[in-house]
């Protein structure tokens, strides 16, 4: 027998998890509603987090050699091949106008403590 193509999943999978409770999800599908892009800004937005939770890295790194291996491209369905550094920084740009409202929305959410019950 012999594996191949292994991706990490257990920090991706937590981390997806702690995006839906934090209800993050929806608000980038609120303030970034989808155009005619393939994949969704808010789609990117996701992957911009998660992969900034997981491993820390320039989002040419991201584009390169980490997404490809992680299992993010699985649970979130955007394809590695649509992630590129350029998608990445236009993704940045798209989320910036709203980094305001982002933050009052995380404050309210962190109050609320609500999330951090394990049921």
């Amino acid at each position: 027998m012999q594996v191949s193509r292994c991706k990490e999943l257990g920090g991706a999978f937590l981390g997806l998890d702690l995006m839906h409770r934090l209800g993050l999800g929806e608000f980038f599908q609120k303030v970034m509603p989808g155009g005619r892009e393939d994949v969704p800004w808010s789609a990117m937005a996701a992957v911009l987090v998660l992969c900034r939770l997981l491993h820390p890295s320039s989002e040419l790194h991201i584009a390169e050699h980490y997404y490809d291996r992680s299992a993010i491209a699985n649970l979130l369905g955007v394809p590695a091949a649509k992630v590129n550094d350029d998608r990445l920084y236009r993704a940045l740009d798209q989320l910036l106008p709203h980094k305001d409202a982002l933050q009052t929305y995380l404050k309210i959410v962190w109050a609320s403590c609500s999330i951090w019950t394990m049921t």
